[in-house]
């Protein structure tokens, strides 16, 4: 905008300084020139700072995305560990359960059975997503630990296969900057839950995030967020990337919802 408007701008004001001053035309001159000149500095300047916020929003996300995939391993690694455990101590359960069994303890034996179960779906639950694609299960692993410090529960719903034709910097342009963008939206709102669905039908990959909103949503450039320029810009970036994909963006505000569907030709 301000690359159309300074210089009609600026036109303006030549012509009625030609028109009204008293001056000699050169002076005219000169100054037709230097008010040119500051255009094409503020216009550079401005082009500069876009490009520089653009390339700040891509390193935070490629940063957050190490962080991600860092926490998964960590994760996965406990996990496993977690599991050799319970692999060795397999056959003392059975042992005790046995025991209990030969000598009648049935309510001893049953709340036991239930305290491993427990054990066993603690183990399960720390890891939500496991598509068995390591980049997508790290973001939204990441997004998912993120949601619940805000108390906010995201429900995810994934068919892809363990390999797409999906750059990692791409997936996490696009999915970090959607559930981010709701997270900071249900923050506001008595529900606490987003959706998100991801689903991979050759050769389109689905993505859809919906969140609850009662108060003002933002839109593609526009967002209550207090830092509205860059996540204004992290939405373009989305964009972007579907652009690039010859995909489809599509963002509606329904009555009490905010849906986001990306469809992208992988």
């Amino acid at each position: 905008m301000i690359t159309i408007v300074l210089p009609l701008i600026t036109l303006a004001f030549i012509i009625i300084l030609y028109i009204e001053a008293t001056l000699p035309l050169t002076y005219l001159v000169i100054c037709g020139v230097l008010l040119i000149v500051i255009n094409f500095m503020t216009i550079y300047l401005y082009d500069n700072t876009i490009r520089n916020m653009q390339a700040r929003k891509e390193n935070e996300i490629l940063e957050v995305q190490n962080l991600c995939q860092q926490k998964q391993a960590e994760s996965m690694q406990n996990v496993m560990e977690q599991i050799r455990g319970e692999r060795h101590d397999f056959y003392k359960h059975l042992s005790s359960l046995r025991q209990m069994l030969i000598q009648e303890q049935y309510p001893g034996a049953r709340k036991y059975v239930d305290e491993l179960f427990e054990e066993r779906n603690a183990i399960s639950a720390k890891i939500i997503a496991d598509t068995g694609n390591y980049t997508l299960d790290s973001i939204l692993n990441y997004e998912y630990e993120r949601a619940r410090t805000y108390d906010i529960e995201i429900e995810y719903d994934c068919e892809i296969p363990k390999e797409l034709e999906l750059s990692p910097k791409d997936m996490s342009i696009i999915l970090m900057n959607l559930l981010d963008n709701a997270i900071e939206a249900v923050r506001k709102e008595e529900k606490k839950k987003i959706t998100c669905k991801i689903v991979y039908r050759k050769p389109q990959l689905l993505i859809r995030v919906t969140n609850p909103c009662t108060g003002e949503t933002g839109t593609l450039g526009k967002t209550t967020k207090k830092n509205a320029v860059e996540h204004g810009y992290g939405l373009k970036n989305v964009e972007k990337v579907t652009d690039q994909y010859l995909g489809t963006m599509k963002v509606e505000r329904k009555k009490d919802e905010f849906d986001v569907k990306i469809g992208l030709n992988l």
